[in-house]
Formats: structure tokens, C-alpha cells, sequence
């Protein structure tokens, strides 16, 4: 893996989260991609881009929910 690619757990490191929670961050819509690398199932990000979008704004906590009724 080359320097400028990240792991799961290296998100989790940078983001000071668990690596749940930075599974949980990859699943989110403004997540970047993965980049594929050959020879290699794992996931690995691009750090420059995990970088913005961890520096970027986001409301904490679960999205509002709207069911009936509300």
C-alpha cells in the first residue's frame, strides 16, 4: 500500500474513532470511493480525500426520522 492510500483502520486512527464508526463513515453518501488496487479484496481510500471529507461540516448524530404523524 503507498503513502498516499488509507486502510479502515488507518481512517479509524486519523478520525479518532473506532473502526466501526469509521466503517460507518465509508457507508456515508459523501464518503469518497474506495480506489481499487489489483491483487487486493481490502478497501483502501485515497488520504487526501478521506482528509476533506473528515474536515468537512456535518451534523452530528442520526438523521431525523419522519413517520407518520410527525
Amino acid at each position: 500500500m503507498t503513502a498516499d492510500l488509507i486502510s479502515l483502520t488507518g481512517i479509524a486512527a486519523l478520525a479518532g474513532v473506532s473502526r466501526q464508526r469509521a466503517w460507518q463513515l465509508s457507508r456515508h453518501p459523501q464518503f469518497p470511493p474506495p480506489v481499487p488496487v489489483e491483487g487486493t479484496a481490502r478497501s483502501v481510500w485515497n488520504t487526501a480525500a478521506v482528509r476533506v471529507f473528515l474536515a468537512a461540516e456535518r451534523k452530528p448524530g442520526r438523521p431525523a426520522t419522519r413517520g407518520p404523524g410527525r
